[in-house]
C-alpha cells in the first residue's frame, strides 16, 4: 500500500514537535500508509517527551501529553529501523544534491576522476556509505525508495550542513523534533528543492514527490 501524495502540517492543531515527528516519520517511511506513519510519529513524540522528562525531571508536559502512556515495546518496534532508513535517505540526498546543484548551474564537489555526472556514477561514488555492493543495488534499495521524499532528504542534509558550518557539530535528523528553527529551515529548503525538481529534467519523477504543506 502506498502513502498519499501530500503531508499537511497544521500549526494551529499540532505542536511543533508533532510537526517535526510527522516530517521525520515521512522521511523514514514514505511508502507506508498514512495510518501506519501516524503511529510511527506518535512513537517519535512519546520518545521525545520521555527524553525531555529524563533530562529535566519536569513531569508536567509528559503527564499532560496524549503520548505519556504509549507502550514502550510499541515505541521500540516503531523506531527499530529508523536510524538505518534515515541513513539511507541521507546517502540518497548526496546524490540528489549533486543533481540539484547542476540543474541550477552550480558545479558539485566531486572527484576529478568523475568525468560525467550520471546517476550511475553518483551511485557508484556513495554505494559504500549505504552498505550496498553495486550501483544497481544502491539504485534499487536506496535511491528509488527515497524518491518520494528526496526533496525532504536533501533539505535535511542542507540544514544539517548549515548548522555544522556554524560550528554546531551535534546536529542530526533528531533536530526536526527538538528544534523549531531547524524544522522551518528544512521546510523552506524542501519547497525550494521541489520547485527545482519540477522545473528541470532530472531522474526524479516530480509527480511522485510527497508535497509537504504547512497550514496555519
Amino acid at each position: 500500500m502506498s502513502s498519499s501524495r501530500a503531508l499537511v502540517l497544521t500549526a494551529r492543531n499540532q505542536t511543533f514537535f508533532e510537526c517535526g515527528a510527522a516530517l521525520l516519520a515521512l522521511l523514514a517511511f514514505p511508502s507506508v500508509t498514512d495510518a501506519e506513519r501516524a503511529e510511527i510519529a506518535a512513537s517519535l513524540c512519546s520518545a521525545h517527551l520521555r527524553a525531555k522528562f529524563e533530562e529535566s525531571g519536569d513531569a508536567n508536559e509528559l503527564v499532560k501529553a496524549k503520548y505519556a502512556f504509549r507502550d514502550g515495546r510499541t515505541i521500540r518496534k516503531d523506531l527499530k529501523t529508523i536510524d538505518r532508513l534515515v541513513r539511507d535517505r541521507m546517502v540518497a540526498a548526496k546524490v540528489a544534491m549533486a543533481l540539484l546543484q547542476r540543474s541550477v548551474g552550480h558545479r558539485p564537489k566531486l572527484p576529478s576522476s568523475m568525468k560525467r555526472l550520471s546517476l550511475n556514477q553518483l551511485a557508484e561514488l556513495v554505494m559504500g556509505e549505504a552498505n550496498q555492493s553495486s550501483p544497481e543495488n544502491f539504485e534499487t534499495r536506496v535511491w528509488r525508495p527515497s524518491l518520494p521524499v528526496i526533496h525532504l532528504a536533501a533539505a535535511v542534509a542542507v540544514a544539517i550542513n548549515d548548522r555544522e558550518q556554524m560550528g554546531e557539530k551535534r546536529t542530526s535528523y533528531g533536530n526536526l523534533i527538538a528544534d523549531v528553527e531547524f524544522m522551518f529551515n528544512v521546510l523552506r529548503y524542501t519547497k525550494e528543492h521541489e520547485i527545482i525538481i519540477k522545473n528541470n529534467k532530472l531522474p526524479i519523477n516530480a509527480k511522485k514527490l510527497v508535497s509537504i504543506q504547512l497550514a496555519k
